[in-house]
């Protein structure tokens, strides 16, 4: 079956990149695109280095931090589980993952994410050598025996409810997410 092409799908456009995020930013924006802007936002600083040991990402204030793992980790588990996040990223965010989730007050998302860890240390291997190859028929043979399925399906039967908790949290305490610090209006 022949897939219509993008052009044909009436997709909103995204939502701009804000300069700065403020008080007033955060207050204003809506629900269905603070998320989208607060990470367009962070990756056009920090460009290609999503390394959570990156200066840049380092200097940010802890919510934007830890909201921008969250969204990465977030997008590569709900395309394709933790085996698509490890592949992908080489677990670039992983070790700051947990943390993150914690700090959204999500900590049996944490546990998962520590698991996920955990199984990665034995996996790696296999991942680093299908990336090695740079195939999709390597990629896709990744998940033959897949060791992350059941902490994958843990957390996408979790994703209604960590996308809540964020903006909760978001909301909650616009003060750890505005940047440049001092940013009020």
């Amino acid at each position: 079956m022949e897939q219509p092409p993008l052009e044909d799908f009436d997709l909103p456009p995204p939502p701009p990149t804000p300069d700065s995020i403020t008080r007033e930013f955060l207050a204003r924006t809506p629900d269905d695109a603070l998320e989208e802007s607060l990470f367009a936002y962070v990756l056009s600083l920090v460009k290609d280095d999503i390394s959570y040991d990156s200066p840049i990402l380092r200097a940010l204030p802890e919510g934007l931090r830890a909201h921008f793992v969250v969204s990465v980790l977030d997008a590569e588990v709900c395309n394709g589980g933790f085996a698509q996040f490890f592949f992908n990223s080489s677990g670039q965010v992983g070790p700051s993952s947990a943390e993150a989730f914690a700090f959204f007050g999500l900590p049996l998302v944490a546990d998962i994410v520590e698991e996920a860890m955990q199984i990665h240390v034995h996996r790696a291997p296999r991942l680093d050598g299908a990336r090695d190859q740079g195939t999709i028929e390597a990629f896709m043979k990744t998940y033959q025996d897949d060791p992350f399925r059941s902490v994958s399906e843990r957390y996408l039967a979790l994703s209604d409810e960590i996308r809540s908790a964020r903006i909760r949290h978001i909301r909650a305490h616009p003060e750890l997410f505005v940047h440049p610090t001092g940013g009020t209006a």
